[in-house]
């Protein structure tokens, strides 16, 4: 047995570090506290992930696909396996990316009241950068903000809940 993976069944020790901004791939991520005022906004996360899932609520085969996730970045947490090795995990909140819409938006989470905690972390190994401009001529309540995420120059627009009853209604 290797000794990683003794000090993995051991677990952590009792004492984990918390950041409010990492640099990692990169990336420079803030949490959303960590955020609140700046005009550039670093908490917004994407990541990939292979799953089996299904094509439709009919489709009873179950096949492999790489399915999109968004998030808020919430808490950075970093935690020491005995000084071998550490793992840092971001907390998130996660976008419901469901519908195909063409926007994503930040104001409609996966789990929400009693679900909430379920998977909320990630490793931040795996973590890509959702970048938000945050326009100062209007009050933040009422912006679009056009985001995207940085990975092979592919865009993604996102949007605030301003355009939630053009899109999701």
């Amino acid at each position: 047995m290797s000794m990683d993976l003794k000090f993995l069944a051991r677990g952590p020790l009792g004492n984990a570090r918390r950041f409010t901004a990492y640099n990692i791939n990169g990336f420079k991520f803030r949490t959303l506290t960590r955020d609140e005022g700046l005009r550039t906004q670093n908490s917004g996360v994407f990541l990939t992930s292979n799953a089996a899932c299904v094509s439709s609520s009919v489709d009873r085969n179950l096949r492999q696909a790489d399915l999109p996730y968004y998030g808020k970045l919430e808490d950075i947490i970093e935690l020491n396996y005995y000084g071998r090795f550490k793992v840092v995990l971001f907390k998130c909140k996660w976008v419901d990316t469901k519908r195909e819409r063409g926007y994503i938006n930040f104001d409609r989470l996966i789990h929400i009241g009693d679900r909430e905690e379920l998977k909320p972390y990630m490793e931040a190994s795996q973590a890509q950068m959702v970048e938000e401009e945050v326009y100062e001529n209007e009050p933040y309540e009422d912006q679009q903000l056009e985001k995207f995420y940085s990975n092979d120059n592919e865009y993604v627009q996102l949007a605030t809940n301003q355009l939630d009853d053009d899109i999701h209604d």
